[in-house]
C-alpha cells in the first residue's frame, strides 16, 4: 500500500470508548488534522493487525486513550508496535486519560510502558473542548520535529546553511548521548533484577502465557459446557482467553519483581462475571483454570519453595477475582 495516506495522529483506543474517541476525531478534523480511526480506515476483508501496523507506521504520532474499561483487545498489539516505533525513530506517544479513571488504576502493570511521559487528561465530558486544544498542540509539535519527521520514502530537503546543519548535528549528538546513557541505565537495572536460579524456569514457563491461557482455558471449559456454549454464541471466547493471558502477565510481573502489588484486584471484571449476560456465569471456571495451571507448573530443576511461591500467587489472584461475583 504505497499509496497509504500520511496521518497526523493514530487513535489507539478500547472499542468501549469509541463514542467519545469518534467525537475527538471529528474535532481534530475540524482543526485541519488527519486522524486515523479504525472504523473509517479498516474495510471488510482487511487483516486487522496488518492494517494497524501500517497505520502506526504512517502516522506522525499516536494518542493512546485509557478509559475505565482498561486496554481493548487490539490495544495490546498497538501498544507493542508503538513501543517499537518509539524506540526506532522517537515517535511521540501521547497518553490520554478519559473521564472516570482513578490514579490507582493508572498505576497498574498494563500501563507501565507509558511511564515517564506527560499525560493529557479529560476531567469530565464538559472539558473535551479544552482538551482538544492541548491535543492539537501536542500533535502539531510532533509534526514539526526536526530530522526525524522527514518521511522515509523521500529524500530530505536541506534549505538551511552549513551553520544550521552543524547545530542540528550537535543536537543529534546530544540525543545519541542521552540514548546511550539510558541503555546503560537499563542494562544495570536488568542486572539488579536478575532472578534466583530455578525461578527463571518458572518465569520462562509463564512467558508463554498466550498458549497457557488458550490451552488450559479450553480444558477448564470442558467442565462448564453450558457457559462455553453461551460464550460461543456471543462470540466472547477469545475475550475469555485474552483475559486469562493478562492475569498470567500480572503473575509473571509479581513473581519476577517479588512484589504482590501487581496482584491487587484487577480493574476489569472477569469476562464470565456478568450474570446479566450469562445465565451460567460462575467463579468456578476461574478456580478450575488456576487449579489446572497449578497442576502443570514445571517440576524439573525447580525447588519446592519456588513452586509453592508461584502457587500462592495463583491462589491470591484467584481470590481477588471472586470479588466480582
Amino acid at each position: 500500500m504505497s499509496g497509504q495516506p500520511k496521518f497526523d495522529v493514530f487513535l489507539a483506543h478500547n472499542s468501549k470508548d469509541k463514542e467519545l474517541v469518534e467525537e475527538i476525531a471529528e474535532s481534530l478534523e475540524e482543526q485541519g488534522l488527519s486522524p486515523w480511526l479504525d472504523k473509517d480506515q479498516i474495510l471488510g476483508g482487511d487483516l486487522i493487525l496488518d492494517e494497524l501496523q501500517l497505520a502506526i507506521k504512517n502516522s506522525t504520532c499516536a494518542a493512546f486513550f485509557i478509559g475505565r474499561h482498561g486496554l481493548g483487545k487490539w490495544q495490546q498489539d498497538e501498544q507493542r508496535v508503538l513501543i517499537q516505533q518509539s524506540i526506532r525513530n522517537g515517535s511521540r506517544v501521547i497518553p490520554v486519560v478519559l473521564p472516570c479513571v482513578s490514579e490507582d488504576f493508572l498505576e497498574s502493570a498494563e500501563f507501565l510502558f507509558l511511564g515517564g511521559r506527560s499525560w493529557l487528561k479529560i476531567e469530565n465530558y464538559q472539558d473535551v473542548g479544552i482538551f482538544i486544544e492541548k491535543l492539537v498542540k501536542s500533535i502539531k509539535k510532533s509534526s514539526s520535529r526536526d530530522l526525524t519527521s522527514v518521511s522515509s520514502n523521500r529524500e530530505p530537503r536541506f534549505d538551511s546553511t552549513i551553520d544550521d546543519l552543524l547545530v542540528r548535528k550537535s543536537l543529534l549528538e546530544k540525543k545519541l548521548e542521552a540514548v546511550e546513557l539510558e541503555i546503560e541505565r537499563v542494562t544495570l537495572s536488568l542486572k539488579k533484577d536478575s532472578v534466583e536460579p530455578g525461578l527463571d524456569i518458572l518465569l520462562h514457563w509463564l512467558s508463554g502465557r498466550r498458549l497457557l491461557a488458550e490451552r488450559y482455558g479450553r480444558i477448564a471449559l470442558r467442565s462448564f459446557q453450558s457457559l462455553r456454549r453461551e460464550a460461543e454464541e456471543k462470540g466472547n471466547l477469545d475475550d475469555f482467553y485474552f483475559q486469562l493471558e493478562s492475569y498470567l502477565e500480572l503473575i509473571y510481573l509479581s513473581l519476577s519483581k517479588d512484589n504482590k502489588l501487581f496482584l491487587r484486584e484487577p480493574q476489569t471484571p472477569p469476562t464470565f462475571a456478568d450474570f446479566d449476560v450469562y445465565d451460567h456465569a460462575s467463579p468456578d471456571v476461574y478456580r478450575e483454570v488456576f487449579r489446572i495451571l497449578k497442576e502443570n507448573i514445571p517440576n524439573d530443576n525447580v525447588e519446592s519453595s519456588q513452586k509453592s511461591k508461584l502457587e500462592e500467587h495463583f491462589d491470591e489472584l484467584c481470590e481477588r477475582l471472586q470479588a466480582y461475583f
